[in-house]
Order: structure tokens, then C-alpha cells, then sequence
């Protein structure tokens, strides 16, 4: 799996000849013939490494392909494949082009569409000349934008699956009005984004001062709010006497259409998928360390979508932060010993670990990093759960007893939050910027990075 994620990220940045593969081949021959076990590992290794590069090869030429072969048209008519995104110059959708199969960010000031319906759009393309949005684009498989003057619906293009995405999103707009009027203004629109991932409403001042405080991982769903989710949705299953194997199951199902729901973005799917990989070896008793389902879980994702590795930061930080849990995670429990065993101590070790991991990519990507989101995770996750759980809860039975003692204390507490927050970022050195890197730079890092958390493990494994 090393090797074919490897691969990948290494075809991201060069190009392999077919003469290579056919080097390969050769080698492969030669190998049978001599039957040389460590020989014919080795040579297996390489042809998974070569797999990798060949996959993210072909994925990136696609992509370049269809993008020099897209023409500016009068009317371009495009297949609604997603929810609209409220952003400041309109409604904003991902659609697929009928005629070229390119897939675009649509912008229209006009009409809210639905999955599968065929938009006749009169307006206009673009693409950007700054490098990181073309990275973006690149990593959601988005060949440009489209700004449209004017669209109508001229028909639909809807399969099951369409149906399924649809009946998807409509409970999701149900619940949210559900939100809306159980909590009306800022406390309503903070808890759609750490319920479903909807943030498009929320106040720019907020994101902006969870950005300063390192905190952006729970104000919309992440891999934090899944793990919370999953946990809670398959406790209550054994808690209700559900069998263990049928309980696993459909936290399973429930999660993948909560995946769905909240937009199925790169740091949901790997918490969702990793979820579901040790549910899986729930059922089949198989238990298997962090690690396996970990690479697992990478392995599946890039096979599906190879420019997650180079081009999605979510992918990124998302696969970072855990891979600091596992390293570091274990080393600051052993420094911290004899302290009092509180949820705090744990907390502020695993932001520690996380933050270590993810710090190198920050700077690449960003040429800044917060310094005080160590105390800022302390103070505002640990309440995260809560708020999560009653949030969901209120907004039911407010709906169906409308008083305010359904809604008052998790106003209190979430506004509190925001106030905690916001204090936090006013702190003049919360956010300190840096000069950016080279990416070879960040490779070296985490070479660091990875031989200093391997050390400890190194060393309990022979003192064991």
C-alpha cells in the first residue's frame, strides 16, 4: 500500500514512458525464471509503484485533456451534480457539460436547480491564473468556471442514484429549516455547520476567527464530527440490544448517507471509510491496528481519485492530523505522566500531535500557522459532543413543542463558544505568518518528522 501511494504522489510531479513498464515486464520475466523470492518482491514492489505513478499519470493527462479541448459556447447545456453553495457573487453548483463531459463550478444569480436537471446556461468561461486555485480546481475535478447570465431548465437526466442524492439533500434542507426556526440568527447557522456541514450562512467575521485559533475543523463537519457521529450512532445501537454484528452494519449505512448529506468532501470521506474499515473488522472479528486501516483507507481513496494526494488539502491535513495521533500521541502520554488523568490532558496531547504533523503543509500551502490553537482546542472541543448531541435533539422536540426551555441552554453554551472563540483570536499573535516553502522542504520534514516518532516505537517494541 506504501508503495502504491507513493506511486501516486510521485506521478503527480513526473511522467513514466511506456519503455519503463516495458523494462518492468522484462524484469518481472527474468525474476520467474530465476525464482529468486526476495528478487521477485522486490520486482513486485516496483510494478505497485509503477501502478501508482501510471494511475495519477493517466488521471492528470484526462484532466488536461478534456480542459484544452473545452470552447466558449453561446448556451452551454450542463447536468445539475450537486446542491447549491450560497457564495457572495451567487448560487454556485457543480455541473457536467453534455457535450464535452468537462465538469464546471456554474454561477448563476438566477433559478435554484436540483440533481440530474439539464440547465441550458447562456454565459461565459473562466480560468483562474492564480496556481492554488488551479490546484483546487485540479483536486476537485473541476475544469473551470462557468458565470451564468441566464439558465432554464430544459429537462432531467436523473438515475437512482440521482433519486438517492436528491431524497438526500431534501432531508437535509428539511432538517436545517428544522434548525432555522428552533434557532434563528448565528447559533442556527453554527450549528449547521458542525451538524451538516453547511457553513455557506455563517457569519465571515466567525469563520474568519476560527481560522485565527486553528478551530476550523469543528465549525463544519470533519473528521472530528464523523468520529463523534459514528460513535454515537453505534453506542446507542448496542445500548438498544441491537446485535453486535447488525449494529455495525448500519452504523455503516447510516454514516455513508451522512457522508452523503454533509457533501462527502476528502477529510469526511477518509473518517467515514476508516469508520467503516474497522466496523467491517468488527463484523468479520478481525481487529487490526490504526495503521492498517489507515493505509487501507488511503489506498482506496487515491484508487478512486489519485489527485487527492497532491492537489486536496482536506486529503492532507485530514491524513496528517491522524498519522500525529499514532506517532505522537502515544509520546506525549509517556512524558506526561503522573500529571492528573484528565479528558484535558489527552486533548491537549492529541492537538499537540496533530498540530506537529500538519504544521509542515500549513506553511507550504498557507505561509502561516496558529500559534494558539493548542489552548483554543481545549477550551472549545470538549464541549463539541454535547452540542452536537443536544443541537440534534432540541431542534426535534422544538418542532414538536415549541418553548424555549428545548433551546435556551444550548444558545447560552454556543454563543459562549463564539465568545471564547472570538477572544482567543483578538490575542495580536494568534496567527503568525511564515515564509512559504518548497514542497521538497516539506518532504524532508516529514522525513523528520516520521524517523522521530518511529524512534519511540523503536524503542518500546525492544523494552517490551
Amino acid at each position: 500500500m506504501l508503495a502504491w501511494m507513493s506511486g501516486v504522489f510521485i506521478g503527480s510531479r513526473f511522467f513514466v514512458s511506456e519503455k519503463i513498464i516495458f523494462i518492468w515486464l522484462i524484469a518481472l520475466g527474468i525474476g520467474g525464471i530465476f525464482r529468486k523470492r526476495w528478487g521477485i518482491g522486490a520486482i513486485i514492489v516496483i510494478g505497485i509503484f509503477l501502478a501508482g505513478v501510471l494511475r495519477m499519470n493517466h488521471s492528470l493527462d484526462t484532466y488536461q485533456r478534456v480542459r484544452d479541448n473545452l470552447i466558449d459556447q453561446d448556451t452551454y447545456q450542463v447536468v445539475v451534480d450537486s446542491s447549491a453553495r450560497i457564495r457572495s457573487y451567487g448560487m454556485q453548483y457543480q455541473v457536467i457539460d453534455r457535450q464535452t463531459g468537462a465538469r464546471y463550478f456554474l454561477t448563476t444569480r438566477s433559478g435554484k436547480y436540483k440533481y440530474g436537471q439539464v440547465v441550458a446556461a447562456k454565459g461565459n468561461l473562466s480560468y483562474p491564473e492564480n496556481p492554488a486555485i488551479q490546484r483546487y480546481l485540479l483536486g476537485k475535478n473541476i475544469h473551470s468556471y462557468v458565470s451564468a447570465r441566464d439558465g432554464q431548465v430544459i429537462g432531467e437526466e436523473c438515475s437512482l442514484w440521482c433519486q438517492s442524492l436528491r431524497s438526500i439533500q431534501s432531508f437535509k434542507e428539511w432538517f436545517m429549516n428544522l434548525i432555522d426556526r428552533a434557532y434563528p440568527g448565528r447559533v442556527g447557522e453554527f450549528l449547521k455547520g458542525i451538524l451538516v456541514g453547511y457553513t455557506d450562512t455563517l457569519p465571515e467575521e466567525t469563520k474568519e476567527a476560527f481560522r485565527r485559533t486553528g478551530v476550523t475543523h469543528i465549525l463544519a463537519v470533519s473528521g472530528y464530527n464523523v468520529s463523534i457521529f459514528v460513535v454515537l450512532i453505534y453506542q446507542s445501537m448496542l445500548n438498544w440490544q441491537i446485535h453486535r454484528r447488525y449494529s455495525a452494519l448500519l452504523t455503516i449505512l447510516v454514516v455513508g448517507i451522512f457522508t452523503l448529506m454533509t457533501g462527502a468532501e476528502a477529510s469526511i470521506i477518509r473518517a467515514s471509510l476508516f469508520a467503516s474499515i474497522l466496523l467491517v473488522g468488527e463484523v468479520m472479528r478481525r481487529y487490526a491496528s490504526g495503521w492498517y486501516p489507515l493505509l487501507l483507507c488511503a489506498s482506496i481513496m487515491l484508487a478512486v481519485n489519485p489527485t487527492y494526494i497532491a492537489y486536496d488539502i482536506g486529503f492532507q491535513l485530514s491524513f496528517l492530523a491522524v498519522i500525529g495521533l499514532m506517532l505522537y500521541g502515544n509520546l506525549f502520554d509517556t512524558f506526561s505522566q503522573g500529571l492528573p488523568a484528565l479528558t484535558l490532558k489527552s486533548l491537549i496531547g492529541e492537538t499537540v500531535a496533530a498540530q506537529i504533523m500538519v504544521l509542515p503543509i500549513l506553511v507550504y500551502h498557507f505561509g502561516e500557522f496558529s500559534v494558539i490553537s493548542i489552548l483554543a482546542n481545549a477550551l472549545i472541543v470538549p464541549l463539541i459532543p454535547l452540542a452536537m448531541l443536544w443541537g440534534f435533539v432540541s431542534s426535534i422536540l422544538y418542532s414538536l413543542i415549541p418553548v424555549p426551555v428545548f433551546t435556551v441552554p444550548l444558545e447560552l453554551l454556543i454563543e459562549s463558544l463564539i465568545f471564547i472563540n472570538q477572544t482567543v483570536a483578538n490575542v495580536p499573535w494568534a496567527m503568525l505568518e511564515v515564509p512559504s516553502i518548497e514542497i521538497w522542504q516539506v518532504g524532508v520534514s516529514y522525513l523528520i518528522l516520521g524517523f522521530l516518532g518511529w524512534l519511540p516505537i523503536r524503542y518500546r517494541h525492544h523494552h517490551v
